[in-house]
Formats: C-alpha cells, structure tokens, sequence
C-alpha cells in the first residue's frame, strides 16, 4: 500500500504539469487563429512610390494643386531646359503625388480657364493627342486657374477629359509664372522643361513638341 502511494503521488504531479501545458498550448493556437483571421494591414508601397490617377470618367478624382515646405525650386524655372518647378496634386482623401515623381514619363502641363475662348479651341486636340500617345507614358496634367470643381465637371465632360485635372488657387501658377492661357509646358522623361508655348495648341504643334520627348 505505502508503494501504491508512492506512485500515485508522482502520477498525479505529471496530471497537473500536463493540464498546464495544454493549456499553454491551446492559449498560443487560440492567439494563432485571431492573428490570422484579423484584417491583413496595408503593404508599404515600395520606396514611398505615390501615384498619378487617371480618372475613368471625366472630372473623377479632381486634384489640388500644393507646395509643400520641403518642395525646393530654387533651381527650376519655367524655361526650356531648365528643371521643371515642383509642385504637388493633393486628393481628397488625402494622398498625394508631385510633378518630381513623374519622371521617367513625358507630360504635357496645360494651363487653362472655362472662361478662356482659346483654351476651348484647343482642348480637343490635346485629349485626342493623350488617347493617341498614353500607352507611351504620355501624361496630361490640366491646371485650371481659380475656378470650382462646379465649374470644371461641365467643361471637362463635355470634351471627354478623362485625365488628370488639378484645381489651382495660383500655386502652380505662378510656379510656372503664368500670365496668358492658355500656357502649356513641355517636360521630357528627364524632369527638364522641353518647350513652353503661350496661346492655342495645333495638332501639329503638339506632335513637334512631343516629338523630342516621347
């Protein structure tokens, strides 16, 4: 009977160091199964990479234009050859992309107005000149000058401007030191401005100052 004792009292220590352990085990599986079933968090884009969006319907996803403190044009200038100044296209949600992160595209800066007679005439051939060249990289930025998304939804719709429109208060205006529309400015893959042309754009204009950077 004393012998019986003896092992009973072993037995009934390995029953507890093992209800402990299952514990323990079941603990972590139970951890392990939150852990997988909660939401995924979002991937870092890879090197802070902020995107350009091109709207599927015109006037979508209208951006407005910024200069944040860390923007430095001290060396740009609205002049062929020279860097082209930086600025930066905020969306209402937030995000943001600037003209620096472009590069490696050729872009089409255009400044323009709803009220500005010329600026109608041309619209046309700059939006068919982006549907003809886009899957090349080619980029559209239309700035307009100091007038409401009420006023440039319309505009936009009606000549199918399914491409990117920047809202500005005069920041990237004068930027580009803008005194007529429209001002369009040509930028090659390098960041560098390739031409500027004051005044209405031709189909023919538009492929001479593409021709060099496309």
């Amino acid at each position: 009977m004393a012998n019986l004792h003896r092992v009973q009292r072993p037995l009934f220590a390995w029953n507890r160091s093992w209800g402990h352990g299952l514990r323990l085990l079941l603990s972590g599986l139970l951890l392990l199964t939150l852990s997988a079933c909660a939401a995924p968090a979002p991937a870092p884009t890879a090197g802070g990479e902020r995107t350009l969006r091109v709207p599927a319907q015109p006037a979508d996803d209208l951006a407005t234009a910024a200069m944040p403190d860390d923007i430095n044009n001290d060396q740009a200038q609205p002049t062929a050859n020279s860097p082209a100044p930086d600025f930066a296209m905020r969306y209402a949600d937030g995000a943001e992309v600037r003209l620096s992160d472009l590069r490696g595209r050729p872009i089409l800066i255009n400044f323009w107005a709803t009220w500005c007679g010329p600026c109608r005439l041309e619209m046309p051939d700059i939006v068919a000149a982006y549907e003809k060249h886009k899957e090349a990289g080619f980029v559209v930025i239309a700035v307009n000058l100091e007038e409401s998304a009420a006023k440039i939804t319309p505009f936009a719709e009606e000549f199918g401007m399914a491409l990117p429109i920047v809202m500005d208060d005069g920041t990237a205006a004068r930027a580009y030191q803008v005194r007529v529309m429209p001002s369009s400015f040509f930028i090659d893959r390098d960041g560098k401005v390739s031409a500027r042309w004051l005044g209405v754009l031709t189909p023919s204009l538009i492929e001479k100052n593409l021709a060099p950077i496309l």
